[in-house]
């Protein structure tokens, strides 16, 4: 074989690789969107870190059954110090709102949707 012919059967792996690569590439970022994960939110602020690994910690505490009041307060203060951190409102909408379920909170933290 002669270089030219190499070199173009280099060029087309590399070419199929850069195809492979961007492929996964595209079906990383679908899924950064359908759990509305941003770039930004890949170099969280460590108040941020803070407030979700102390929102695991209690739901570790919950899935063991001491999971009571003062927790339960806990939880709803790092919540919404968490919404007030991400830039997301803690206003309450009307005078009666449901409370939100804490495996919704869970479900939250995660990074899935309610």
């Amino acid at each position: 074989m002669d270089t030219e012919t190499v070199l173009n059967i280099e060029i087309e792996a590399i070419r199929k690789r850069l195809f492979e690569l961007e492929q996964e590439n595209a079906k990383l970022k679908q899924i950064m969107r359908d759990n509305d994960i941003e770039d930004s939110d890949l170099t969280m602020s460590d108040e941020e870190s803070i407030c979700i690994n102390e929102i695991r910690n209690l739901r570790d505490l919950s899935n063991v059954g001491s999971f009571g009041k003062e927790e339960a307060q806990i939880l709803d203060l790092l919540y919404k110090n968490l919404r007030l951190i991400r830039g997301l409102s803690t206003e309450k909408i009307g005078k009666k709102q449901k409370p939100i379920d804490v495996k919704e909170l869970f479900k939250i933290v995660e990074g899935n949707k309610p």
